[in-house]
């Protein structure tokens, strides 16, 4: 996929998030840990989540957020290409549930790390408010992700 434009970033990264939902589900079903088969469905459920607060985004109607869609930032991302999507080979299922977290949280901040390098760039204050958003979003899903997981530890 070519990412040239902000509403190509976000186009990419409601993909990347429904892959990982994708992944995860599949994985909870092959799961050798009963705590790991239910924090996998949970985080398939909220990453599923996740992608439809994305698609919203992705289709904002309102003037600003238009604006801020159309902005360019295919010289940005030269330097730093993003993963086409996230691998999925089944490790979920064999991993414990701290190391799932450790894995979603290593894809969340991956992402959030784009839109922060992309807001670094963006000069409209328009285009930087709606990536303000975007940080936002994935760093209280992050955070909600990581409790609900503490929760299920303390099981």
């Amino acid at each position: 996929m070519t990412i040239e434009k902000i509403s190509d970033v976000v186009h990419w990264a409601r993909e990347y998030h429904q892959l990982l939902a994708e992944c995860m589900q599949h994985c909870s079903e092959h799961a050798l840990l009963e705590k790991g088969q239910m924090l996998l469905h949970y985080l398939s459920e909220h990453e599923q989540r996740l992608t439809e607060t994305l698609k919203r985004f992705e289709h904002a109607t309102d003037a600003d957020s238009l604006k801020a869609l159309h902005t360019w930032c295919y010289d940005y991302l030269k330097q730093h290409p993003v993963k086409s999507h996230p691998d999925c080979d089944g490790a979920y299922a064999e991993l414990s549930t701290q190391e799932i977290m450790q894995q979603v949280e290593h894809e969340h901040a991956q992402i959030i790390a784009l839109y922060k390098h992309l807001r670094g760039h963006v000069e409209t204050p328009t285009a930087q408010d709606f990536i303000d958003q975007l940080i936002s979003l994935e760093e209280h899903e992050g955070m909600r992700m990581s409790q609900s997981a503490n929760r299920l530890d303390d099981l």
